[in-house]
């Protein structure tokens, strides 16, 4: 469990990370929309599709890895280090996705980032103490 300011912060860093994956599909919505941007031939979007499958496992793994460490670990600077590599980690999925929608890939790689996201946020759940 950790007190409750490093709580607080992690907060203010997941909610940004989230925030920023937020805009760079809203950036990518609004430029799909105007038209603007090319789209990917099929063999680049099976490459990236693949690239984020493995990217999506990987940080599954990990978050399942770090549950655990966070777990056994009981200083709490270490903890907030673990759960920052976690939502980094699922924030870079996500980024991928929307790099992938960017480029003129399918959306539902962004979109499936933004639940891993919340999966991250799930399987590392800020649990606090009394101050």
């Amino acid at each position: 469990m950790l007190a409750k300011e490093y709580v607080t912060r992690l907060l203010i860093i997941r909610t940004s990370l989230l925030f920023g994956v937020l805009v760079v599909g809203a950036v990518t919505w609004y430029l799909r929309r105007q038209g603007s941007l090319e789209t990917l031939d099929a063999s680049q979007t099976a490459t990236l599709s693949y690239a984020f499958m493995a990217l999506t496992a990987g940080t599954l793994v990990g978050l399942f890895m770090l549950r655990a460490r966070v777990q056994r670990t009981t200083n709490a600077a270490k903890q907030v280090q673990l759960y920052i590599i976690g939502y980094a980690m699922a924030e870079s999925a996500a980024l991928f996705g929307g790099v992938i929608w960017y480029l003129g890939g399918p959306r539902e790689w962004y979109i499936a980032g933004l639940v891993l996201m919340v999966v991250a946020f799930q399987v590392l759940p800020l649990k606090r103490t009394k101050p």
